[in-house]
């Protein structure tokens, strides 16, 4: 909501569709412009400011001349009108000082604007109200919770719902043979794939593998093919909208043995159907963001932290976040069970001890060890 992009292929797309509605010459020109800026625009880290004040200039007079001029907004093609809102949208970001955002560019013709840090507004927006009941069952850490919803927590009123039932309902393991990083993952991909095949052997029902990418899933996916007796597999696809993720997901749960799902998609975040239906759950590794540039400059912004407490907070404690969301999931009233297999050495870290806040987990260190636990199943 709080952060846009834009590109040389929507402003050739705007320009196109203000040709078509005969829109006055100088609005045309204007967008022309506009094109051309964005064609200089290469990757970058950051947008340098001189070139971000023509940006916001010229972007000001796009939308002047666009929406003060006579127009035929009939005959304006309705891709181009998109557009136009969403360009609306970022000169309105860029026009709110409580947004601090950052300028950059992932690729060539393309311009991005991220959010920072959206508290101010959040709570300035709470402020309009009498009062505010936010409801989740990962809240927590509620400082950080409080501080990233503007909001004081000292003048707030904490509820907690006690649900007893789940601390008996889960059986928590942490896989030390394998290391899920970036650049070793690829080293372990057969243990994971075989430690997929086992766990789905030892469950009545479908078998979900929580992955931090697409192209992580896919790579096990691959290795799991070249099995002589590969369980049924489905693979998240991309870009369903809603109504298809529930026949998806209905279907898979109806044929495959096995259900690779992406951590942080809505699939693992927005779908309550898996209590119940899936008891068994790999997390492959603890779904860390990239450390890319806007991470980078949220870190840079707490300037009162040192830098491995900034990443913590910026990068850890979200996905960690995640994690606990796609789990509770699994268990959604009293009578559910689920068994979760945490597939990385780094669970095991004291950072993410509030994953195990509730249940002490087993450690597996051996294929061995990972025999026995499996029987024990």
């Amino acid at each position: 909501a709080f952060s846009s992009k834009t590109s040389l292929q929507e402003a050739q797309t705007l320009l196109d569709g203000l040709t078509d509605c005969r829109a006055p010459t100088k609005t045309r020109i204007v967008a022309e412009m506009w094109g051309k800026l964005l064609q200089d625009i290469e990757p970058v880290a950051e947008i340098p400011l001189h070139l971000l004040y023509e940006l916001e200039d010229l972007l000001k007079d796009l939308l002047e001349q666009t929406l003060y001029m006579p127009l035929d907004w009939e005959a304006l093609p309705e891709n181009a009108y998109e557009i136009l809102r969403n360009l609306l949208h970022t000169r309105t970001l860029l026009e709110n000082s409580n947004l601090p955002m950052l300028a950059w560019s992932k690729r060539h013709g393309e311009l991005r604007f991220s959010c920072l840090d959206a508290s101010h507004e959040i709570g300035n927006t709470i402020k309009q109200f009498g009062g505010s009941l936010l409801m989740s069952a990962t809240l927590s850490p509620m400082e950080q919770f409080a501080k990233c919803c503007g909001q004081n927590l000292v003048s707030s009123s904490l509820v907690q719902a006690e649900t007893p039932w789940r601390k008996k309902a889960y059986r928590l393991a942490i896989d030390l043979r394998v290391d899920t990083r970036l650049k070793l993952r690829t080293l372990h991909y057969t243990t994971t794939a075989d430690t997929i095949c086992r766990l789905a052997d030892s469950a009545e029902d479908c078998v979900v593998a929580y992955f931090p990418s697409y192209e992580y899933a896919e790579g096990i996916n691959e290795t799991l093919l070249n099995f002589d007796s590969a369980p049924t597999v489905f693979l998240q696809p991309r870009g369903l909208s809603l109504a298809k993720q529930n026949e998806f997901l209905s279907n898979a749960l109806n044929s495959a043995k096995v259900l690779l799902l992406i951590m942080g998609g809505s699939f693992a975040e927005g779908i309550d159907v898996l209590g119940g239906h899936v008891s068994h759950a790999l997390i492959v590794g603890p779904s860390l963001p990239v450390a890319d540039n806007v991470q980078r400059a949220r870190m840079a912004r707490l300037e009162n932290l040192d830098s491995e407490a900034a990443y913590h907070l910026v990068c850890r404690e979200p996905a960690i976040t995640r994690i606990l969301q796609a789990v509770g999931r699994m268990v959604r009233r009293p009578g559910q069970k689920a068994t979760i297999l945490f597939h990385c050495q780094r669970f095991a870290e004291s950072h993410y001890q509030g994953l195990f806040s509730e249940t002490t987990p087993e450690y597996i260190r051996t294929d061995e060890g990972m025999a026995r636990w499996l029987r024990t199943l």
